[in-house]
């Protein structure tokens, strides 16, 4: 019996995501309604990992998403695990990406692509 609960615990913890690793920064701003309307519109969800020491005040995520929210009409922010998501038209990705990239240099921090 001792055994098993202490697999049952083992596996447990396992379970627990590390805010680490790319799949759970995506995970983190995933949104199901965003991606279907991706698809009618043929456009894409970029997802961008935030790298640095990202501050967790809410200040900074109000800063951020206003700074998501210029380049996209609808995007995710989050602050722990650092990402962001943005539904944009192919076309602007590139700008879009660079222009969020730019901002949070100016605060120290980095952006790199989640694909």
């Amino acid at each position: 019996m001792r055994s098993c609960l202490a697999l049952w615990f083992l596996t447990l913890g396992l379970a627990w995501p590390c805010m680490i690793c790319d799949a759970d920064k995506k995970a983190a701003v995933y949104d199901y309604g965003m991606c279907q309307v991706a698809d009618r519109r043929h456009e894409v969800v970029v997802y961008l990992a935030v790298e640095g020491p990202v501050p967790q005040s809410s200040d900074f995520r109000i800063w951020l998403s206003k700074v998501v929210a210029r380049q996209s009409k609808r995007a995710h922010v989050s602050t722990a695990p650092a990402a962001v998501s943005m539904l944009l038209p192919p076309a602007q990705v590139g700008t879009a990406v660079n222009k969020v990239r730019r901002a949070l240099a100016s605060r120290g921090l980095k952006v790199r692509r989640l694909d």
